[in-house]
């Protein structure tokens, strides 16, 4: 599940953009602040992280032009959308290391064209850093090689967890695994969540959908699941 957070000041204009992007991401989970500060203490609590900000430029206080540039310095920044009414502060912004901007009032059509841009970034800025998971929720077990992993797949009490060369089981519950790896794992079905490094093939047989993995295995897809499943594999 993506977490985005909108930041601006003006009441009107985050809930226009609330809406907007609650129509085309109806799966994301929705943060608002109404300042930098607010905006702050959000991003550092947010569990999981926030992988994307729209922000504001002008507001009271703190700029989003100066926050940018604290968020930059961050180990792990989210990615990052100016939202302006002015034409002039879009160069600025992008100098700054802003990973797009749009203008006010934001179309749907251009916000989820800059969504999906920023998507792609934060899935290549997390396979570039995370390479190893570990496998219980307290850091126990064996850390996982990304890079091996096959899907997920909820049991009765556990999770386990299928790679190129093994099986293990984690008491990590399937939803974890789904928002820690959001990047990684797809949903194909309540029970499995499917690593988009090792998925071959969408299939169809008949009323019935199914997922074909790089090493032969086939798992159930779900009729809710098909079509962003479908989707997803159209942009990787």
């Amino acid at each position: 599940m993506t977490t985005i957070l909108i930041v601006d000041d003006e009441p009107l204009a985050r809930e226009r953009l609330a809406a907007l992007v609650t129509e085309l991401q109806p799966e994301a989970s929705l943060l608002t602040a109404p300042n930098v500060k607010a905006a702050d203490e959000l991003l550092h609590h947010a569990r999981p992280p926030v992988d994307l900000v729209l922000l504001d430029i002008q507001m009271p206080g703190d700029t989003g032009l100066d926050w940018l540039q604290r968020l930059n310095e961050l180990a792990h920044p989210p990615a990052v959308i100016m939202t302006t009414a002015w034409a002039d502060y879009a160069l600025p912004a992008i100098q700054q290391g802003a990973d797009g901007y749009l203008l006010k009032p934001v179309k749907a059509a251009e916000l989820a064209e800059a969504l999906e841009r920023a998507r792609r970034q934060n899935r290549l800025q997390a396979r570039r850093q995370i390479s190893r998971f570990p496998l219980n929720a307290d850091g126990t077990g064996a850390n996982i090689d990304l890079g091996q992993l096959c899907y997920c797949a909820a049991e009765t009490r556990w999770v386990r967890v299928v790679t190129a060369d093994n099986e293990y089981v984690s008491d990590r519950p399937l939803k974890d695994w789904a928002a820690e790896l959001a990047h990684l794992l797809v949903p194909v079905h309540r029970s499995y969540l499917v690593s988009l490094e090792a998925l071959e093939a969408l299939e169809r047989d008949g009323g019935q959908y199914r997922v074909r993995l790089k090493n032969g295995t086939t798992l159930p897809v779900s009729r809710r699941h098909a079509r962003p499943l479908r989707e997803r594999l159209s942009t990787r």
